[in-house]
């Protein structure tokens, strides 16, 4: 099955039974009575720290409480950037908020407009993409009220998504653009005394990957280097590449020691070994296809298999997607 990145970010939007996977046991979401009223249903897994990895509204955001402020990691599609920046000045009982994007991506970006006048990060090879990409988040927002009814989203979520629909053709792309550039191989950002560190180690699952590293929380968050029991999606026209993708992982889990935990782009919260898996999962579909092109196999008969390694992981319509990519890579197209 031919799948691109639109009919992916459909797909995720649309929180189709296919795509879900459950929730960690231990995920001990924030509700009245028990923490500050929030819009979203966050999981806390370290003081200061928390996570919002519902697989219905995007990729996962990371809130991390500083000394004076709070850092926001990546932003989620149009409809839910008003509710996680709310949400985070709850957490954190501040108004003070900066926003960082992992990558260009519109389930990571497409928020971006609900944190106008914050300080917005996001590598510099990311800025340029996430301006082209307006017309997606003009149609993200209007569509927003039918992705957080179909989601089971609150009512205070349906309102606020039906704000957003509204004022959808008054966007631009200043709503969407990070102020801030990340250069080319990481630096510090600062989010009201309190410090994170970006690391970029190349192009892997976009040119723009940005790591993010609080050492204070001992928290790693990937991005979408990591699709935690998921099959990874591959966009040729971000920049992909496999071999890239396992360097940069690879680098990535240097970072981390066996108590760091690791928040992925999608799918469920862990430490170290989510990383380890899916070096795995690359390693073992760049040597399948390797293996394909060395014995003389077409590339449309390599997209029509599955490997053992690609079982029983969601996001399955992406599996073909991603033989053809590694394929185009290695010269067997």
């Amino acid at each position: 099955m031919s799948i691109d990145r639109r009919d992916f970010l459909g797909l995720l939007a649309a929180g189709g039974a296919a795509l879900a996977w459950p929730l960690p046991a231990r995920a001990r979401p924030w509700r009245t009575g028990s923490g500050p009223d929030t819009l979203l249903a966050w999981d806390s897994p370290r003081e200061g720290a928390f996570v919002m990895a519902d697989p219905n509204t995007g990729g996962n955001v990371l809130a991390l409480v500083g000394k004076r402020g709070v850092l926001v990691v990546d932003s989620k599609f149009p409809c839910y950037g008003r509710a996680l920046r709310l949400d985070a000045m709850a957490l954190a009982d501040t108004n003070a908020v900066t926003l960082l994007n992992t990558h260009h991506h519109g389930d990571h970006t497409g928020g971006n407009a609900a944190f106008e006048g914050d300080p917005v990060y996001a590598h510099e090879l990311a800025i340029p993409r996430i301006a082209t990409q307006l017309p997606r988040y003009v149609q993200g927002a209007r569509g927003g009220p039918g992705m957080v009814s179909q989601s089971g989203g609150s009512e205070a979520l349906l309102a606020l998504a039906t704000e957003a629909a509204k004022g959808a053709g008054e966007l631009s792309v200043e709503d969407f653009t990070p102020t801030h550039a990340i250069a080319v191989d990481g630096m510090s950002v600062d989010y009201g005394g309190s410090e994170v560190k970006t690391r970029h180690f190349g192009a892997g699952h976009t040119d723009n990957d940005v790591v993010v590293v609080s050492r204070g929380h001992n928290l790693v968050h990937t991005g979408d280097l990591v699709f935690s029991g998921l099959n990874p999606y591959f966009d040729p026209g971000g920049g992909v590449t496999a071999i890239g993708w396992l360097a940069s992982l690879e680098k990535t889990h240097a970072l981390c020691d066996e108590d760091t935990i690791v928040v992925p782009g999608h799918g469920p919260v862990g430490d170290r070994s989510i990383i380890t898996a899916q070096m795995n999962y690359l390693s073992g579909l760049i040597n399948a296809v390797r293996a394909d092109i060395d014995a003389g196999v077409s590339k449309d008969e390599a997209v029509a298999k599955t490997h053992p390694f690609m079982e029983g992981l969601g996001f399955e319509q992406v599996r073909g997607r991603a033989i053809g990519a590694v394929y185009d890579e290695l010269g067997g197209g």
